[in-house]
């Protein structure tokens, strides 16, 4: 965890408590985590290993890459604070 870049500033007292609560997944490559227009959950979602792209479709359906999410990245806190929309 401490490689999270959002986790990096946390004291190290804290790291053992998330560390227990954490689930881990696998994501196979094509498959979605979160659609665009879905309501977000309360999920923080961290990159162990590969990549995760977020992307959006822009006014004629196209996909439009807006990031690539690598090891250390993170997806998901506006979703732990408040309801959010994609």
């Amino acid at each position: 965890l401490r490689e999270v870049k959002l986790l990096r500033y946390v004291s190290t007292k804290f790291l053992p408590s998330l560390a227990e609560i954490a689930q881990e997944s696998r994501v196979l490559s094509g498959e979605y985590v979160c659609e665009q227009g879905t309501e977000t959950s309360a999920r923080f979602i961290v990159i162990a290993q590969g990549c995760l792209q977020l992307w959006r479709l822009d006014d004629d359906g196209e996909r439009k890459v807006l990031r690539e999410l690598r090891a250390g990245d993170s997806l998901g806190n506006t979703g732990l604070i408040h309801d959010s929309w994609w």
